[in-house]
């Protein structure tokens, strides 16, 4: 069995998330991202079990990356309020910093790609902060409806103008970023 070298599974990494991004997942053999990697189309599968492996793992380390910048300096004790704000705004400032991740990211929420045990993984990575929204439904913070519903008027809104702000139709700037934050605080609060 040959060691793994994970320098050239992060080149992997890297040369896969890009070539997507530039040209999608049908349309990117692993031949090519083996070639922008700078290794063997062999030594991929050193690392991942065939293509979809590679893309759920990629899709995986797109999030994670996004989670640990997200929780970085996480106060569980703080006000529910000031936690859901501080999620978000660093939330908004991962997309904004990471547009790679962000693409991917995108694209491949909208594919059907995403496999049972990669999606369990993902949940497990954001319970910490999720667990926010059964919290504050508790404690009467945040309106009574569906965890889902709340997750997705926190996430959605928010990814969609930094869509907008990538395709050059909205400036994004401070203090429209704490107007989308109130906005949907507003929106899933009592």
């Amino acid at each position: 069995m040959r060691k793994k070298d994970f320098t050239k599974r992060d080149n992997i990494i890297h040369a896969a998330m890009d070539l997507i991004n530039e040209r999608g997942f049908s349309d990117t053999p692993m031949s090519q991202i083996a070639k922008k990697a700078n290794v063997s189309a062999a030594t991929i599968y050193v690392y991942f079990d065939n293509k979809e492996d590679l893309i759920n793992k990629l899709y995986y380390h797109a999030k994670k990356k996004m989670r640990d910048y997200v929780l970085s300096d996480y106060d569980e004790n703080a006000p529910i309020e000031e936690r859901y704000r501080q999620y978000l705004k660093k939330f908004i400032q991962f997309l904004m910093n990471n547009p790679q991740e962000f693409l991917f990211i995108e694209q491949f929420q909208s594919s059907p790609l995403l496999n049972e045990e990669m999606s369990e993984s993902i949940s497990k990575l954001f319970q910490q902060f999720h667990s926010i929204y059964d919290e504050g439904k508790q404690d009467k913070i945040f309106k009574d409806v569906n965890t889902a519903v709340i997750a997705g008027f926190t996430i959605n809104p928010a990814m969609q103008f930094v869509k907008d702000y990538y395709s050059g139709t909205l400036a994004l700037n401070e203090s429209m970023i704490e107007e989308i934050i109130q906005m949907s605080w507003d929106a899933v609060k009592y």
